[in-house]
């Protein structure tokens, strides 16, 4: 729905992938999904001073992709939550009669 993609938006998950020779000073790894090993980073910004900062823990055999949060989006809520309604029916409908797929 119009709201789920919103927040995750506003969470700032990216496909864009990093390698891990590339995580430097400051960045935060955020762990997405430890089954699948994958990871997200938020970058420290780039020409502040991080020689006081400690090195991120990376964990091998890890996938890690750039996040980019935009909390700003959070504001769009009260927005979407209202078209989220209106389409619902509509929503459960088209799920409740598409047929399942068999592999």
């Amino acid at each position: 729905m119009l709201s789920s993609k919103v927040c995750l938006k506003a969470d700032g998950y990216t496909n864009e992938g990093i390698e891990a020779s590339k995580i430097k000073k400051g960045d935060k790894i955020v762990e997405y999904d430890s089954g699948s090993g994958v990871g997200y980073v938020v970058q420290y910004p780039d020409g502040k001073d991080n020689s006081k900062l400690k090195m991120p823990d990376i964990k091998p055999n890890y996938e890690f992709y750039v996040c980019r949060p935009k909390p700003a989006y959070y504001t769009l809520l009260p927005l979407t939550l209202p078209v989220d309604v209106v389409i619902l029916p509509y929503t459960a409908y088209k799920f409740c009669t598409t047929p399942p797929v068999s592999h």
